[in-house]
């Protein structure tokens, strides 16, 4: 915090004080002023300091083992994410990862979307230590070059979960993404749905925007009192043979 108190001071006394007498002289009253003038142009610096305490409570890296180079080579990798209330009341977090099924990858088309070998399964799996989605492929072969799976898992209690994400045009699965997340810090279970899209499809193919690429998302939703801390944890990893196989063991 005592960051913070340094860098935003600062930059409240850079902002001209001819933008709040020229608000007087239009009445503007205090909140106006505030939320019209100083909150926009204070946001570079709380934008900045937002980012420096996220890198400072954001933790990623890859398994190393001293001396064991077959487990440090380990495709995954571990994301951590810590979390304090410094508030006088319980807050509630959510924290999520989303991850794309690219198994069979094979590109990007020209909006810059996934382009795969083969229809792609996203499916919930549940361990004693652990929970997570787990990704393939639905009918490539073991030798196929694209062969492989991928998956996105935590240590905490997976209470937010969806393997799947609306299956629409453009950006139809985003929005409904972050409107079901917005509500509450939570998703409601997989909707395996079609959007109708615009009314245009009558007359048009827009076929072409329909995505292949399935997006599944994993998070953990906790209530936190004062002062309390936890951690939210993620792995990510991959597996795929073939790949490995060609490019002479690596």
């Amino acid at each position: 915090m005592g960051f913070a108190m340094l860098i935003c001071p600062a930059a409240l006394q850079n902002i001209s004080s001819d933008y709040y007498d020229a608000a007087a002289v239009d009445g503007v009253n205090a909140w106006q002023r505030f939320t019209r003038i100083t909150l926009p142009l204070l946001s570079p610096t709380l934008f900045f300091v937002i980012t420096m305490y996220s890198i400072g409570a954001l933790e990623a890296f890859t398994p190393l083992i001293p001396l064991n180079a077959d487990d440090s080579g380990i495709p995954a990798a571990i994301i951590r994410y810590k979390v304090c209330n410094p508030t006088n009341s319980p807050v509630d977090v959510s924290v999520l990862g989303s991850l794309a099924n690219a198994v069979g990858f094979k590109g990007y088309d020209v909006f810059n979307n996934l382009k795969l070998a083969d229809e792609v399964v996203n499916e919930y799996r549940e361990e004693s230590d652990h929970r997570g989605l787990y990704y393939s492929a639905a009918n490539l072969p073991e030798d196929d070059f694209h062969f492989g799976s991928m998956a996105i898992l935590t240590t905490n209690e997976a209470n937010i979960t969806r393997p799947t994400w609306l299956h629409g045009q453009w950006t139809d699965n985003a929005q409904d993404f972050w409107d079901d997340f917005r509500d509450g810090g939570k998703l409601e279970s997989v909707a395996d749905i079609a959007a109708s899209g615009s009314e245009l499809l009558k007359f048009y193919d827009f076929s072409f925007l329909n995505l292949r690429e399935k997006i599944g998302s994993l998070g953990n939703h906790q209530a936190l009192n004062l002062g309390e801390e936890t951690v939210f944890e993620f792995a990510i990893a991959w597996h795929f043979p073939q790949s490995t196989a060609r490019l002479g063991g690596i």
